[in-house]
């Protein structure tokens, strides 16, 4: 069976979506208190709302079930945004499977549930932003760009560091103009006056500061992480290269929307890696953030190109995820 053929059987991403289960599981058997309290390499809340999303209950399994309706909700939204924009050229079930190998492989992004409701507020930003191709008129969508992606910044702070790039990357897909500047301003302004609003009805302005106060302790340029997770790390980046480079070889194949849409993709994808570094304690929620345009360059990848290479690239990449996931509990 080719590669082509396999992405279109549903059975594929069902036997991923077990397999992510059942490693889900064995990790709220075996290192329960992932799920439960704050670990020596995030001993401080990164935002009010991530507290409460990540450590709202002491129940693990609760926790992990959680986990995993968000890591569904996002798989739905990522399959959404590539049949409706048509990124990749065939009925592809590859960015779903390759979400969900990410997922299930890297145990150290287990429980970090604000970086999943994060990544979901930046899929509906991504959405809007490829709604506004070729578009005369999209003050609304570009209202709702920064106001998905000021909210995300809620649960991941360091979201706020994107806010000035998404103006460059958006001309990727249009071009940028004086009043969709007012309109992204606006859709700030409406999350903070909304956190201001709060503040004041609890009497709490800590609220509306302590997502920024936070973003200077976590500026590290060190990337804390044994071995086995950087294989794996690196297995997805060196793909990930791969992909974007073949992406230009072809570049004027694809139709232009789509070549807007992969660019915008391919630059978020570097922008988070490079904050995963720079801000190294948010190191998982920043990745969580980048398996979405990873896991589309993926399957645009090995959707277009059924050879020798390709499955080796396939293999060395699952190989590697097993190794990161099962070493997790034996070292």
């Amino acid at each position: 069976m080719n590669l082509k053929s396999l992405t279109r059987s549903d059975w594929l991403w069902q036997i991923a979506l077990i397999l992510f289960a059942l490693m889900l599981a064995a990790a709220v058997k075996w290192q329960p208190q992932v799920f439960q309290a704050v670990t020596l390499e995030r001993p401080t809340p990164i935002s009010p709302l991530a507290w409460q999303t990540d450590h709202f209950t002491n129940i693990a399994w609760l926790t992990a079930l959680i986990h995993f309706c968000l890591v569904g909700l996002n798989l739905f939204l990522v399959h959404t945004m590539v049949r409706r924009y048509e990124l990749i050229d065939s009925l592809s079930i590859f960015p779903v499977f390759f979400y969900l190998v990410f997922s299930a492989c890297y145990p150290p992004a287990y429980g970090t549930n604000s970086a999943l409701v994060a990544s979901a507020l930046m899929v509906a930003a991504a959405i809007n932003v490829f709604d506004c191709y070729q578009a005369k008129n999209c003050q609304i969508q570009v209202f709702n760009v920064f106001l998905f992606t000021t909210l995300a910044a809620a649960f991941v702070p360091a979201l706020l560091l994107i806010l000035p790039l998404l103006w460059l990357s958006f001309n990727w897909v249009n071009s940028f103009t004086f009043n969709r500047l007012l309109a992204s301003l606006a859709g700030i302004l409406t999350v903070v006056w909304l956190f201001a609003g709060l503040s004041f009805l609890f009497g709490r302005w800590e609220m509306l500061l302590d997502c920024l106060s936070c973003l200077p302790d976590y500026l590290d340029f060190q990337w804390p992480g044994n071995w086995q997770e950087m294989t794996f790390l690196g297995c997805c980046a060196l793909l990930f290269l791969v992909a974007a480079l073949y992406r230009l070889n072809k570049f004027y194949s694809e139709k232009n929307s789509v070549r807007g849409y992969l660019s915008f993709l391919i630059f978020n994808w570097f922008v988070l890696v490079i904050m995963s570094m720079a801000l190294s304690p948010l190191k998982d929620e920043c990745l969580v953030l980048s398996v979405l345009p990873w896991s589309i360059m993926m399957g645009h990848f090995f959707n277009a190109n059924d050879n020798r290479a390709s499955r080796i690239l396939l293999l060395l990449l699952l190989g590697s995820g097993l190794f990161c996931h099962f070493s997790w509990f034996l070292f």
